[in-house]
């Protein structure tokens, strides 16, 4: 009897299993190819030269100057600041969201293929923007919270590509030129999601644009409209799901951000000078001190500004301090050095003597805010007084573009 009870047990799981199977959708014979050819026209875009900034209709063809390679660039095709974005990237959309229920095909074990429903959010983040208004445009696949971090069943990334009207790129979907890089870390050069990888877990990327010959440029800024692709054809697995995605406009009160100053990061170190002024700048540097025993790490803003005294000869007052990650305003002490000597001749040691204090703020890349302030009683000839300034970014650091 035991053994009866275990033939039909047995023939129930295997009957259920073939009904599962043959309820599944079958396997379109040409997805196969059209994936492979998919991620072949990507991994082609990969090996080219690296091209050159985009011209006003069109993507660069001109390779970067051999004799920078190997040094550190920035992209020149890049989508954004990259001080706008780093890593890990957010997960909880902010400002005007556009959201899709997707049906994605998928792996489930035991079956020949299979669906499932995702939502896809895209939405932006406001970036510095220095004449016009810049943000980053982020995308998350959202699983149902029943199917988070399954690994028996998942749906596989999908084929994305951009069609995007404008006098920089005018491209359909079927276009070449409609591929875009979509990756889970900001900042890369040719980082790409490979099509049909799998999505076990919720994720969110940051769309890109390829950095070579012959891709396409896009100025996500803009409206475009975004494919989501499964390259099957058969098996009731709907192929195509496009949303579109309107002009960013920032506003107050959905892009808060895109008012304010910047954080204040090591994007900002650079010289600035106010150009009907010459003579006169600051160098600001920021950077951070490694922790080291039981001193934690440090985020520290130093700076230099060369000045004059009232009789016209040049004067310097500088000043460093510590700040919290993520301050958008800094106040430091100043001083102001005397008792040095030229080259640091000998038998002379410059004494620090308290000056006032200085406050900065970045409203964008390019531009630097500083409020100033003198102590009372300073000794005649150390120019003093009080007031706000704002300079322009005189140029980027080698590799470390902030705009």
């Amino acid at each position: 009897m035991t053994h009866l009870f275990r033939t039909l047990a047995l023939l129930a799981s295997s009957f259920a299993a073939a009904t599962a199977f043959a309820a599944a959708p079958p396997i379109d014979a040409g997805r196969t190819a059209r994936v492979a050819e998919e991620q072949a026209a990507r991994a082609g875009l990969l090996r080219r030269p690296a091209a050159a900034a985009p011209a006003s209709t069109t993507a660069g063809d001109e390779s970067v100057d051999s004799q920078y390679a190997g040094l550190p660039q920035a992209n020149v095709l890049r989508t954004y600041p990259p001080s706008c974005l780093a890593d890990p990237l957010p997960d909880e959309p902010s400002g005007l969201l556009f959201e899709k229920q997707v049906t994605l095909y998928q792996i489930r074990m035991g079956q020949s293929a299979s669906t499932e429903n995702v939502v896809i959010r895209i939405w932006r983040v406001a970036c510095s923007s220095d004449t016009t208004f810049n943000s980053a445009t982020l995308m998350r696949i959202q699983r149902a919270t029943a199917n988070e971090g399954r690994r028996d069943m998942y749906p596989l990334f999908p084929a994305i590509r951009v069609a995007q009207n404008n006098s920089v790129n005018n491209v359909s979907f079927d276009n070449p030129k409609s591929l875009i890089r979509v990756v889970t870390e900001p900042n890369t050069v040719i980082a790409d999601s490979l099509i049909d990888s799998p999505v076990i877990n919720s994720t969110t990327y940051v769309l890109e644009n390829y950095p070579y010959t012959g891709a396409g440029y896009f100025d996500f800024n803009l409206p475009f409209s975004i494919r989501f692709d499964n390259l099957i054809n058969s098996g009731g697995i709907t192929r195509y799901f496009t949303t579109d995605v309107s002009l960013y406009n920032p506003t107050q009160q959905l892009y808060p951000d895109a008012f304010r100053s910047l954080p204040i990061t090591g994007y900002q170190t650079a010289a600035y000078f106010d150009p009907a002024h010459g003579g006169e700048g600051m160098y600001v540097d920021i950077f951070e001190v490694p922790a080291s025993g039981s001193q934690p790490r440090r985020m520290v803003l130093q700076w230099a500004w060369f000045t004059f005294d009232h009789l016209g000869l040049p004067f310097w007052i500088n000043g460093n301090v510590d700040f919290q990650p993520g301050a958008r305003s800094v106040t430091s002490p100043a001083i102001w050095v005397e008792g040095g000597r030229f080259a640091g001749g000998a038998g002379f040691n410059a004494q620090s003597k308290p000056w006032g204090s200085v406050t900065f703020e970045f409203p964008s890349c390019g531009t630097f805010v500083f409020d100033y302030a003198s102590n009372n009683n300073l000794p005649e000839g150390v120019p003093s007084g009080s007031g706000e300034r704002e300079w322009i970014r005189l140029a980027d650091v080698n590799g470390l573009t902030c705009e």
